[in-house]
């Protein structure tokens, strides 16, 4: 098989009625030229295989599984499916999101407009799906633009956070080449450490001709919001991680000192305070809002 221009990688466990969606997704493509491989991360590969085994030759012949005896996490399993097939491009298309049908087309066709340029990714725009799962069915609740306000991508605001899912995310070969993937030893936040890496290096172009959708399950009745704290509390300190890190290897190459963070933090510490403030708040006051009370309410009926 010659190589295909793009590689997909499609990170899975024990969800076939979502991999199902992703795969015609994937299979809906205006653009042919494309490879994908599954990561069934320790799921039970049955289901996988059975899935992939039902669709069209042309389009089982370009799918590839691979199954992880046990779970190697997401940006272990991520590595897997990049490595998996040697491509032009290459993107993670999780098993519960999907793309308008001309993505690939559109952003394959950008990327080859801007080959020979600094920028090697491009994102596209995102619509953000609610949605919920009810028996064999999933169910749409509530559609809307993911940050509809961010349309470039400095250093600086993907410093601030993640500005763009992975799914919306293209990028070529000679940044993958560059970054050697994702870093294995992070269980959240992967995909904004490697896009800080991306921009140290690379830039990134908006892409809004069409559309990725980055669909998220409504909280079950009954759900405490200690989970989402607890969540939270998890990413923060990966994000501390992080930002150290970055800080550390600055300081170590002298381009940075710790009298220039004393010096930049000091105006504004008080509100920096008050920002963590709101932040321990916000979560706990959710808690507190009718809606909130009702689904708990509900749930210990």
């Amino acid at each position: 098989m010659m190589s295909p221009k793009i590689q997909i990688v499609t990170r899975t466990k024990d969800r076939p009625l979502f991999l199902a969606r992703a795969l015609e997704s994937i299979c809906s493509q205006t653009y042919s030229n494309w490879h994908c491989t599954i990561v069934n991360d320790g799921g039970d590969p049955l289901p996988v295989d059975q899935l992939v085994a039902g669709f069209a030759d042309e389009h089982r012949s370009r799918i590839s599984v691979i199954h992880n005896g046990t779970s190697l996490g997401m940006e272990a399993a991520s590595n897997v499916g990049l490595k998996d097939h040697p491509a032009d491009y290459y993107v993670i298309h999780d098993d519960d999101d999907s793309w308008a049908s001309d993505f690939l087309e559109v952003c394959v066709g950008r990327l080859e407009e801007l080959r020979d340029t600094s920028v090697q990714g491009v994102v596209a725009s995102t619509i953000k799906v609610q949605e919920s799962v009810e028996g064999e069915q999933i169910v749409s609740k509530k559609t809307s633009r993911f940050l509809p306000e961010v349309t470039s991508f400095t250093i600086p605001r993907v410093a601030q956070n993640n500005p763009f899912m992975p799914i919306a995310f293209v990028y070529s070969s000679k940044a993958l080449d560059l970054l050697q993937g994702y870093d294995e030893s992070l269980p959240v936040v992967g995909d904004w450490e490697f896009n800080l890496r991306f921009v140290r290096h690379f830039d990134i172009a908006y892409v809004p001709d069409t559309t990725a959708y980055y669909h998220v399950r409504t909280a079950t009745r009954g759900d405490s919001s200690d989970n989402s704290i607890s969540k939270g509390l998890l990413h923060q300190h990966y994000r501390s991680l992080i930002i150290n890190r970055h800080i550390r290897d600055a300081i170590k190459e002298g381009s940075l000192s710790l009298g220039h963070l004393l010096a930049a933090a000091e105006p504004g510490i008080h509100s920096n305070r008050l920002g963590e403030k709101l932040s321990y708040l916000y979560p706990r006051l959710r808690k507190l809002h009718p809606r909130a009370l009702m689904a708990k309410w509900r749930g210990g009926k």
